[in-house]
């Protein structure tokens, strides 16, 4: 049966780890084999390191890896953003035009979307095709929010670190139409996230939501 699932919580609490519970079996953490849900996972990884808490889990077990990972400009581009910055204040940064030359290196938000129409497994090479073609017995795991709200700013502002509204906005929305998209396939569709917590501007205290560009956006996720 299909589900649209948020895994949400601190870092190093087994967000990550639990997914290996989708599939057919899985290693325990003594390395017992144990059952599983029965699925076969397509990890979309946003962020580095999901080697090191699900690399035991093969391709022969049916958990597969596409990698996409938030820009990481060369120093040269850093040198040529740098040298275009140098003499302006934080309000003239903020209005400023970013270059072809250097935008380019902060492209990766659009690259979700590339892999998700062609899903090839870095690890066994194999193409699964488009995501929006699988059925209930795939879960598609995005892992996670974080990589992908970063990449989200990237692609609107790249290197620059203050937003105008606009391109606050403009972020926000990237995002979350890529989650309303996710949400809408055939699969089930997991998405790892930590937690943060937002002021409640109405009957005061905080509220634990999604960390991700916003409070605006994350309760609606």
């Amino acid at each position: 049966m299909k589900t649209n699932t948020v895994i949400m919580g601190d870092i190093g609490r087994g967000k990550s780890y639990s997914v290996r519970t989708l599939l057919k079996s899985y290693p325990d953490e003594n390395g017992k084999l144990r059952e599983g849900v029965g699925l076969d996972v397509y990890c979309l990884a946003c962020e580095p390191g999901w080697s090191d808490t699900n690399g035991d889990l093969t391709c022969e077990m049916g958990f597969h890896v596409a990698e996409v990972l938030p820009a990481n400009p060369s120093f040269d581009t850093m040198k040529k953003w740098l040298e275009r910055i140098q003499d302006l204040d934080a309000e003239q940064i903020k209005k400023l035009g970013v270059p072809g030359s250097i935008r380019k290196d902060y492209r990766q938000f659009m690259s979700l979307y590339v892999t998700s129409i062609e899903f090839i497994c870095i690890r066994c090479k194999k193409n699964f095709g488009c995501a929006e073609d699988w059925d209930e017995n795939i879960a598609f795991v995005n892992d996670g929010l974080t990589g992908i709200s970063k990449m989200a700013i990237d692609f609107t502002v790249g290197p620059k670190n203050a937003l105008t509204w606009p391109e606050y906005d403009e972020s926000q929305g990237k995002v979350k139409d890529w989650v309303d998209k996710c949400v809408s396939l055939k699969c089930s569709y997991i998405l790892i996230a930590h937690w943060d917590r937002e002021p409640d501007q109405v009957e005061g205290g905080s509220t634990i939501t999604l960390h991700t560009i916003g409070n605006k956006l994350a309760p609606k996720l």
